[in-house]
């Protein structure tokens, strides 16, 4: 198959036509900016000659080829995939085991996803995501554990700190883990980023009782 086809015909200009595989049907083509559909078609800037139209698709070919296994790598190497490695950590008995198995996947995973992919596969502590709504659900009406309900103004100051702490790390609260936040940031947090904030509410400074409350409603977390 040489993937060769005329639009206007015998004499016309050649093009680049190819049914889109399996692995790249919804994926991004970067030669459109727009999801593959069911074929990839491409211009040859008006080729009329068929040697050298067939080399080009072959060229082409080989693109699509390449393409396919970039995207294979950035599956395995998700942070979806990382995910699924962590819960693999967390509930699997032979801790040690999985955790080499882990070292050996990172050591494969490609040098600019490296380190977003071992922070989440090795991860020991929840994101803020995973762990704000459980520390929420603890706290609600008739929780089991005999703590009182958080009030709705505390958890809107709660809701208000997540936000804070995540413009402080500049990360999105799915990305940081528990384990992020350590004595050096939290005092920066509380001393010097936290007192230079407005309120949107007084549009003032925060209050120090507004601080102190955010940070003991983090800790509590």
């Amino acid at each position: 198959m040489d993937y060769l086809g005329q639009l206007r015909g015998e004499g016309t200009a050649y093009r680049f036509c190819m049914k889109t595989p399996k692995s790249l049907k919804g994926r991004v083509n970067p030669w459109s900016g727009k999801d593959f559909g069911s074929w990839i078609i491409r211009g040859m800037n008006g080729e009329r000659h068929r040697p050298t139209a067939k080399k080009l698709a072959q060229l082409f070919k080989a693109e699509v080829i390449k393409l396919e296994a970039t995207y294979r790598a950035s599956d395995r190497y998700s942070p979806e995939k990382a995910e699924l490695w962590n819960e693999a950590l967390r509930t699997e008995e032979d801790t040690v085991f999985i955790r080499d198995l882990i070292y050996e996947e990172v050591q494969k995973t490609p040098r600019e996803h490296r380190k977003a992919f071992s922070k989440v596969a090795l991860a020991t502590t929840p994101t803020l995501t995973q762990a704000v709504p459980a520390y929420l659900k603890a706290r609600e009406e008739g929780n089991g554990y005999g703590y009182a309900p958080l009030a709705a103004s505390t958890v809107a100051d709660i809701n208000s700190a997540i936000a804070h702490l995540s413009r402080f790390l500049e990360q999105p609260p799915e990305a940081i883990y528990l384990d992020d936040l350590n004595k050096d940031n939290l005092m920066i947090f509380r001393g010097e980023y936290l007192p230079s904030q407005i309120s949107e509410r007084t549009e003032e400074g925060l209050a120090p009782a507004t601080i102190g409350k955010m940070i003991t409603m983090l800790r509590g977390i």
